[in-house]
């Protein structure tokens, strides 16, 4: 299924959703659907559909410096259903942490970043 939406306010661009597993299509940026648990990856933008019930993102595995991901409340629902932010088993801390974080506001957006070993990641 494919729908493609045409924003009111610029008729010129347009919003194309696929289905969970696929891609979501905004100004040229993808954007992977998610509706179940995954481990992150690096560089990935990730759009969560919490709607029906909370998804855990497990960190990438001995992360270097300045790695991120793109992170999006496809369906304004995280303050029904959170995301869950789950340290790898490597250990590295969370919000300078060593605990998982959980992200419970509606329509938030964000970016997570690698800073250092001594803060962890850190929520944008």
């Amino acid at each position: 299924m494919k729908i493609v939406i045409n924003q009111i306010l610029n008729p010129k661009e347009s919003l194309t959703i696929f289905t969970p597993g696929n891609v979501l299509t905004n100004n040229n940026i993808n954007w992977q659907v998610v509706t179940n648990n995954i481990v992150a990856v690096v560089n990935k933008k990730y759009a969560f559909n919490t709607s029906t019930d909370s998804i855990s993102v497990t960190l990438p595995e001995n992360p270097n410096i300045n790695d991120r991901f793109l992170f999006s409340d496809l369906m304004k629902t995280f303050d029904l259903n959170s995301l869950i932010i789950k340290q790898a088993s490597s250990g590295e801390l969370i919000q300078y942490k060593s605990e998982n974080y959980e992200i419970n506001e509606k329509g938030l957006s964000g970016e997570i970043v690698f800073l250092s070993h001594t803060t962890g990641w850190t929520i944008l």
